[in-house]
């Protein structure tokens, strides 16, 4: 996956197969999900997502993002510094999920 640089004004969209809301201490375990309409959208200086509602978080609101790889899912766990929750997107693919592990760690060192 390219990423434009920069993003469009109307974000960049990830694919997604499901995302959920979970807990930051047990990441694994979900208290909502969504296979039907899933969204991560990347912006300048947010993303979107979705599982039960839209949801914005700025960048500098991302305490730690993880991966987690399991049969076939790779999933990408966006945790926040406010709250006892976590967004956690299963991305389908090993390659989307190392191309947003990337975006991150360059998007951390210019800033």
């Amino acid at each position: 996956m390219i990423f434009p640089k920069p993003l469009p004004p109307g974000g960049f969209p990830i694919a997604v197969r499901s995302s959920f809301t979970v807990f930051k201490r047990f990441p694994l375990l979900a208290i909502a999900s969504n296979n039907l309409a899933p969204r991560l959208i990347l912006f300048e200086d947010r993303l979107e997502h979705r599982v039960i509602t839209t949801q914005r978080h700025l960048y500098a609101n991302i305490e730690q993002i993880d991966a987690r790889l399991s049969f076939a899912t790779h999933s990408i766990i966006f945790y926040w510094r406010d709250g006892p929750f976590a967004f956690s997107a299963n991305l389908g693919a090993v390659e989307s999920q190392l191309s947003l592990l990337i975006f991150f760690a360059r998007a951390a060192r210019s800033a």
